[in-house]
Order: C-alpha cells, then sequence, then structure tokens
C-alpha cells in the first residue's frame, strides 16, 4: 500500500484532515488542470519531492503544459513557451518562494487573472502540496525499487 498521505498515519487525525483538505484542493479549486498542475510541478522541483514529481509530470502535460516547459521547471529553469496565464501563475509562485511574499505588481496581476479567490485557492493548493512533500522528504519515502530520481537537489546555501 502507497499513499503519500501514509506518514502522516502517526498522527491519525492530521492524515484524515489533511486527506479532506486534499480532496478539496483537488476536486474544487478554481483552477482550469493546466494551472493546476504547474503550480504542483513548481512545487515538486521547489521541495525536490521526487513522487509529486512522478505522478504530477503525465498529469501536466496531459492538461496542456509543454513537454520542453515541464522539463525546463525540473531543471530548475524558467520555461521559454508558457502561455500568459502560466506566466502569471508562475511568476507569483516562483515570487511567492523566493521572497515568502508578493510585490504588489504580481499580486495584482495574479488578481486580474484569477482573482481574489484564486489567490487563496493557489496559496491553499501549494500550502497542501507542500505539507505532503515535506512530510515525504522527512520520513525519506521512497521511490518504488529500480525507478531513478528524476530531480536533482537545487543548489541552496543555508544562511
Amino acid at each position: 500500500m502507497f499513499s503519500p498521505l501514509l506518514p502522516m498515519l502517526r498522527s491519525p487525525q492530521l492524515s484524515l484532515t489533511a486527506e479532506r483538505f486534499g480532496e478539496y484542493v483537488y476536486y474544487s479549486t478554481a483552477f482550469e488542470k493546466r494551472i493546476y498542475e504547474l503550480a504542483v510541478l513548481l512545487l515538486a522541483r521547489h521541495t525536490t519531492q521526487q513522487y509529486e514529481w512522478r505522478v504530477h509530470y503525465p498529469l501536466a502535460i496531459k492538461a496542456g503544459i509543454k513537454p520542453e516547459d515541464a522539463d525546463a521547471i525540473g531543471a530548475g529553469r524558467r520555461p521559454a513557451h508558457l502561455a500568459a496565464d502560466e506566466a502569471i501563475a508562475y511568476n507569483f509562485i516562483v515570487e511567492l518562494y523566493d521572497r515568502n511574499a508578493l510585490s504588489d505588481a504580481t499580486y495584482a496581476k495574479f488578481v486580474g487573472a484569477f482573482g481574489e479567490r484564486g489567490v487563496v485557492e493557489l496559496v491553499g493548493l501549494l500550502g497542501y502540496y507542500n505539507t505532503i512533500a515535506l512530510m515525504m522528504n522527512v520520513n525519506r519515502t521512497p521511490l518504488n525499487p529500480g525507478t531513478v530520481p528524476l530531480l536533482a537537489p537545487l543548489a541552496r546555501a543555508l544562511p
């Protein structure tokens, strides 16, 4: 049995709460799947979460993210062929990860494209997947036997 929530079974109430949150994020957010999957790819890259990358890469391609754009994200580079709405979401997510905040300009562009609800739901989506990604990273959740990791850790200096 495998689930990204498996490490949370040590805290069953947290696991149940996360599962309900995840159901909302997956089935009820205001985003079309292309933007949703772009966000998950960026989260997987940011956290070097192999499982999430492996699961969501094909979903992102199926949802309409260009393979070369997904590959650029995997390599830690800005994609060259983002659609206008993808670029707005990309800028929002990258700036949020880099600064833990947003500039007024980035916020305004995102609200113009996706609305205030979109802001709350994107931050919620990232928060949910970040929780799962960090839980699996701390738990050292293994890939299936024989599976080669797809993401190299990003170079970051610790303070």
